[in-house]
């Protein structure tokens, strides 16, 4: 059997900025040495690219993952696809200079259609035999459709081709973090798609007995402060909670918010209806900030979030705090497995989701318990070291088959 002694991470995003890019890259740096692979970092170019000298980040990719390349109404995700499949496979020849060969493994911790086309393409150009994981997180753009006559399947299953077509010169394995996104983009890729663990490392849990004891609950809204999770449910939120009387305090964290959110939640601080917390946090800090919050509430769009992950959610979970959660959601499929601890409101205004806030409070005792016996196996199964292993297994484990056969 071929050993992966090294990691190849393909990150078409600018390397330091916090969120789950960097930390990706931070979970990898801590475990290469039990895992026993080198790594190297392939990421988006910068202007601040001097300011990192350390050898294994190497700036690479002149388009970054989340830009679109083209506004056209008509046609602009497709070509969006044509030119970023191109740079894509383009810039992916510097990594050449790393010799890549069966022992290395190419991750792509966050793919679309167009940077799975670019590998794909890469590779028949190069006859690279690297294996390589391709992960999946949701679609970029988040608007494709990828029902029968769409653009959007009509890019899946292109993207679907060109990696069948190159399978001849080296393995890929395609992943999604959730089941329903796995089966989707199977369907429409027509080659299989496996659901993977999450790739995310967790900070231990600092609740603690005596924070809780005596004090008001605290209702905590964590991550990114946008349209689509909530932001401007916020001050209606705040609004229903003081008219029902519910002996709660609303916690607001989420750094690069909305502009048009923002102003309207500063208000509501500076008059002292809740609290707000805009600065960047570290990985350490965020999971504190979840561990000390009674319930972590969770205002998300339905469509968005159907089989989208939620990093903080999965926080809230290994870190044993119960969640509020909207249902027809991945967070509400976890909680109804029984893998998560929490209460899910049906309907879409700020009333719905505060007669769940206040049921909530009312089961504090039963969701608490149980939000912490559920936590060790989910801080088991889906955690980035896992992650690791099983895509370094499957890598090892293809080599083999290939030589074999």
């Amino acid at each position: 059997m071929t050993k992966i002694t090294r990691l190849l991470i393909l990150d078409p995003v600018p390397h330091g900025r916090r969120g789950h890019h960097q930390h990706f890259i931070e979970g990898v740096l801590r475990d290469r040495e039990t895992l026993g692979v080198d790594a190297h970092f392939f990421v988006g170019k910068s202007d601040a690219d001097s300011i990192s000298t350390e050898p294994v980040f190497h700036p690479t990719f002149q388009h970054y993952l989340y830009k679109p390349l083209s506004s056209d109404p008509y046609n602009g995700a497709l070509r969006d696809f044509q030119i970023g499949s191109q740079a894509f496979a383009a810039d992916l020849h510097h990594v050449l200079k790393m010799r890549p060969s069966e022992s290395d493994l190419l991750i792509v911790p966050s793919t679309s259609f167009r940077i799975a086309a670019g590998l794909a393409r890469w590779r028949r150009e190069t006859k690279c035999a690297s294996p390589a994981v391709l992960l999946f997180h949701h679609l970029v753009p988040v608007h494709l459709s990828l029902q029968p006559g769409s653009l959007g399947g009509a890019l899946a299953r292109t993207t679907g081709e060109a990696l069948a077509a190159s399978k001849k010169d080296g393995e890929a394995l395609l992943g999604a973090t959730t089941e329903g996104l796995a089966k989707r983009l199977s369907t429409a890729m027509k080659m299989r798609v496996s659901e993977l663990p999450l790739p995310l490392w967790y900070p231990a849990s600092s609740q603690t007995e005596a924070e809780c004891v005596g004090a008001p609950p605290v209702v905590a809204v964590v991550g990114g402060l946008r349209k689509e999770k909530g932001a401007e449910l916020m001050p209606s939120i705040v609004a229903d909670m003081e008219h029902l009387g519910i002996p709660a305090r609303l916690s607001v964290q989420g750094n690069n918010p909305d502009p048009e959110s923002l102003q309207p939640l500063m208000e509501l601080q500076r008059a002292g209806r809740l609290d707000l917390l805009r600065e960047e946090l570290s990985d350490e800090e965020f999971g504190q900030v979840i561990s000390k919050a009674t319930f972590i509430l969770f205002p998300y769009d339905r469509k968005r979030y159907l089989d989208r992950s939620s990093g903080a959610f999965s926080y809230a979970a290994a870190l044993g705090r119960p969640c509020i959660v909207p249902s027809d959601t991945w967070m509400s499929q976890q909680i109804e497995a029984g893998n998560a601890a929490g209460l899910i409101y049906s309907g879409n205004t700020s009333s719905d989701i505060v007669c769940c806030v206040a049921a909530a409070i009312s089961d504090v005792a039963r969701l608490s318990e149980l939000a912490a016996i559920r936590a060790g196996t989910w801080r088991a199964k889906q955690n980035g070291t896992a992650f690791l292993r099983s895509a370094i297994e499957w890598a090892e484990n293809r080599t083999m088959a290939r030589r074999q056969g």
